[in-house]
């Protein structure tokens, strides 16, 4: 795993950690937690994901982010409702690193050749947060590495909203 820590030499750098909360109620006694710390800037967004594979059930996500807590990172508590299928995979806490990509398909590849593979791969129908609500959607695809890393690694590639773009 060592080979994937740079960013200009074909590798990454990361720019988000996710966490996921037990429950809804979990998140929002969280962000109390954090405000009262005074981390009062927070985005919220609920976002509807769906996988490449016929019959995959469409998850909904509450997110929450801070931008203050550790600069120059995304901070997220993202609660599943309801779980996904892949969700043992990822404990409560620290669900992943996320770092953005050209061509996630591309990204898929490369990993492979590494012998990373995919836990889930999805694309956002839809999203909440005003600054991005009608403008941009996500191509993901998380990679189980929390077995070396303590924790998956999410590649991100930024869509338009009207795109046609699939797995």
């Amino acid at each position: 795993m060592t080979e994937i820590l740079g960013e200009e030499d074909g590798t990454f750098k990361f720019h988000q950690i996710a966490f996921v909360c037990a429950s809804l109620n979990k998140q929002r006694q969280l962000i109390n937690s954090y405000m009262g710390l005074g981390f009062k800037h927070w985005v919220y967004d609920n976002c509807t994901q769906t996988g490449p594979n016929p019959g995959d059930q469409d998850l909904h996500l509450t997110l929450a982010y801070n931008y203050d807590i550790i600069p120059g990172f995304e901070f997220e508590l993202l609660y599943y409702h309801p779980h996904p299928r892949w969700r043992s995979a990822i404990n409560i806490g620290v669900s992943h690193m996320g770092y953005h990509v050209d061509n996630v398909g591309m990204e898929l590849y490369r990993l492979g050749r590494m012998g990373i593979k995919p836990l889930y791969r999805f694309v956002t129908l839809s999203h909440t947060n005003p600054r991005i609500k009608g403008e941009r959607r996500f191509k993901e695809a998380m990679f189980y590495t929390a077995p070396e890393l303590g924790f998956n690694i999410k590649a991100i590639q930024r869509i338009p909203h009207d795109s046609k773009e699939t797995w």
